[in-house]
């Protein structure tokens, strides 16, 4: 046998091993690629319906987006109106404006023309109290006359009391001369002075008989200003105008009235021989 023959034979059964190898080998991978391949086809699978969720999601997504576009563009076309509005508002604003500062300055020669005014006013208040500082000085010393004419119509006021007393002495000696002469009816003139008042009276008096009853009633009214006093016997009780009536509250002698005015059921006069003012309820008789 020839080298050469050897030598094929060693490479034949090296190529034979070697295609073993390599059969064995395809042999053996073939489960691990169809493996893969159905591995790989369930991925694939797996990733077509990912796909196809991720799809659906898009969509979900895009819908949103366009709606949320329609939302946003509808805010943007509300946003346009208020803007609108808003500018009309403003330009109304600022016409608004330049007419306020038009009255302002209207108004400054209005405030400049009532300061003068003022200032005028507070000129003639000054004057109007220095007059008044005049005239309470003069207040005063008119005031110090009065006090001093008062004073002196006290005396006098005390001087009349003293004389009433006098008066009222004679008047009861009159009396007592008249119930003496028989009690005949007398007229005598006199005049009635009344305390504080600044006018007299003249009243004719009528003496009361020891024949005639002695006529009571009470004080119903006293007018202080007129220097009235109403009692409650009128002509139906037996008053004649110019009698006269002694007042009492109690044991004290408080006046005497002479009748002036006379109704049926009362009658009113003036006052003589005050000693005190009367009062409602005070005794009213013809006799002490």
């Amino acid at each position: 046998m020839s080298s050469f023959t050897k030598f094929l034979i060693v490479m034949l059964t090296v190529f034979s091993i070697f295609l073993c190898g390599i059969v064995v080998t395809y042999v053996a991978s073939a489960n691990n690629w169809k493996q893969e391949y159905n591995a790989l086809d369930d991925q694939i699978s797996a990733l077509k319906k990912n796909l196809a969720s991720e799809q659906n999601r898009l969509m979900e997504k895009e819908k949103q987006l366009e709606t949320r576009i329609d939302e946003l563009l509808a805010e943007n076309n509300s946003l346009k109106t208020e803007l609108t509005k808003m500018e009309v508002q403003v330009g109304d604003a600022l016409r608004e404006s330049r007419i306020n500062l038009q009255r302002v300055s209207d108004s400054t020669g209005v405030i400049e023309g009532l300061r003068q005014t003022i200032e005028g006013m507070r000129v003639s208040l000054d004057a109007t109290r220095t007059d008044l500082t005049d005239k309470t000085a003069q207040l005063a010393s008119v005031s110090k006359k009065l006090n001093e004419i008062n004073t002196e119509l006290d005396n006098k006021i005390v001087e009349l009391d003293t004389l009433e007393a006098v008066n009222k002495q004679l008047l009861e000696k009159s009396s007592d001369l008249e119930k003496m002469i028989g009690g005949k009816t007398v007229s005598t003139g006199t005049v009635t002075t009344i305390k504080d008042a600044a006018t007299v009276i003249p009243v004719e008096y009528v003496a009361v008989s020891e024949n005639i009853v002695s006529l009571n009633g009470l004080v119903s009214e006293v007018d202080m200003k007129n220097k009235l006093v109403t009692v409650s016997v009128g002509t139906a009780d037996g008053v004649a105008s110019g009698m006269r009536f002694h007042v009492t509250r109690g044991d004290q002698f408080i006046c005497d009235i002479v009748i002036t005015h006379v109704d049926s059921d009362k009658s009113a006069g003036v006052l003589e021989l005050v000693q005190s003012y009367p009062k409602v309820g005070d005794n009213v008789s013809t006799s002490l």
